[in-house]
């Protein structure tokens, strides 16, 4: 159909609606614009708070693994570095007021830690003390009161930390001592000094079970293990009954020493040997020890589980000993070569008793195996407490790897942190890795 041309009014009208038209589409797009940019203002409020909870998180682990579990959280709030860390993050935030930084922190299954086996859903295997951190503040509100802030609510997350106290018991171990009663232990007193160190040991009443093996040329006398006061008696009869004499000789005394310690199930088996000569049967010794010590799987000794036992030897060579031979003996089936001389020792003859007596304490002070083995790039995160004070790396204690297990040490400098961890009781505490967050 034909339709007539529109009358000038009519266009005024329709230019008009138009123009409305135009201002409206104009006020919902503005609208929206102003709807998208607060939605991200909203998201980005939202970002920085489970960044800033997040982050807290991760201190209050750090805290508890470095320092200890009372220099993040007490009674319910922040302390120490943990709280002045806190007021960092926020002082580094402009668009956040400090009054608003409320947060708490409780220690969960009442303080006691949790276990988990291998394939768990719940997380990583291993023993973990955890922890809620809960934020009172909203990022999402403007206002003063709740209505005002809407969604306004407590966010949380549970901070695990990686912690082996209970687990890691100060184990009984069994040693054979294996000691030089040639000839030329009668030189510069060795023999007698000798004696005094193991009436030493005797005195001083290591929850062990040892024996003693006297040599020349051959095996003079081998008591097995035991303790107690009757097999205290026996050893130091013994020893002091006998005087040097002879040559020298290492493979016979190796080979009864080993035979003694397999008699038990126990993976905390040592041997220390002490001698000041130069072996005739260096070469049967050294095959020996390479089969019956060496030539079990390395991860038994890592592990302290499997069906042989791994051996550790420890040596000392008094005087002109032949080190490269007692070196060459020394450490277990995980000792990479070029680490044996942290097993072997060398000294003059009047230092026979201080030398003697550090080796015990260096087996008596090892606390393992630690469960799951730290990784070499977690050996730098390790951190050990004695009654939850923390010890200091490379001074107090050291995490060796062949053995997987911590030693204390009672350094000039230090805590006599072997002393108290075996004499006073103590309650050795060892925490490693890294914090683990989970939202909740």
């Amino acid at each position: 159909m034909f339709s007539p041309p529109l009358s000038l009014s009519t266009r005024k009208e329709e230019g008009g609606y138009i123009a409305y038209v135009i201002i409206l589409l104009a006020a919902i797009f503005a609208g929206s614009s102003m709807l998208t940019i607060e939605y991200g203002k909203t998201a980005n409020r939202i970002a920085v708070e489970k960044q800033l909870l997040g982050s807290h998180g991760h201190i209050v682990g750090q805290q508890i693994i470095k320092q200890g579990i009372n220099s993040a959280c007490l009674n319910g709030e922040f302390t120490g570095d943990t709280d002045d860390l806190s007021q960092v993050l926020f002082g580094d935030l402009d668009q956040i007021n400090q009054e608003d930084r409320t947060y708490a922190c409780d220690e969960l299954d009442e303080g006691e830690t949790i276990t988990r086996e291998e394939d768990s859903a719940d997380g990583p295997a291993g023993t973990f003390r955890r922890y809620r951190v809960t934020s009172s503040y909203n990022a999402l509100g403007t206002g003063d009161d709740d209505e005002e802030r809407g969604e306004a609510k407590d966010r949380s997350v549970i901070v695990e930390v990686r912690e082996i106290n209970g687990e890691v018991e100060r184990p009984r171990p069994q040693i054979m001592f294996i000691l030089d009663y040639s000839g030329s232990m009668s030189a510069n007193g060795r023999a007698d000094r000798l004696k005094s160190a193991v009436q030493q040991f005797v005195s001083n009443q290591y929850d062990v079970d040892y024996g003693v093996i006297l040599f020349d040329s051959g095996v003079r006398t081998t008591i097995g293990l035991g303790s107690g006061a009757n097999h205290n008696q026996s050893v130091l009869s013994t020893v002091n009954g006998n005087q040097p004499g002879g040559g020298t000789s290492f493979n016979g005394p190796l080979q009864n020493a080993v035979n003694a310690l397999n008699q038990t199930s126990n993976q905390h088996s040592y041997l220390v040997l002490v001698s000041d000569g130069h072996p005739q049967d260096g070469s049967s010794a050294q095959n020996f020890v390479n089969s019956a010590i060496r030539g079990i799987d390395p991860e038994i000794c890592i592990s302290r589980v499997g069906n042989q036992i791994c051996h550790t030897v420890y040596t000392l060579g008094v005087d002109n000993a032949n080190m490269n031979m007692l070196e060459s003996l020394s450490g277990n089936a995980a000792t990479a070569a070029g680490d044996r001389d942290e097993f072997a020792f060398e000294i003059s003859a009047q230092n026979t008793e201080a030398a003697f007596s550090a080796i015990v304490d260096d087996i008596m002070c090892s606390f393992g195996p630690l469960e799951p083995q730290p990784s070499v790039d977690e050996e730098d995160t390790i951190s050990v407490f004695l009654n939850e004070a923390p010890l200091t790396a490379g001074v107090d204690f050291e995490y060796v790897r062949d053995l997987n297990a911590i030693k204390l040490y009672d350094a000039e400098n230090g805590n006599n942190a072997c002393t108290n961890a075996l004499s006073n009781g103590g309650a050795v505490t060892i925490r490693y890795g890294k914090p683990r967050v989970i939202y909740e």
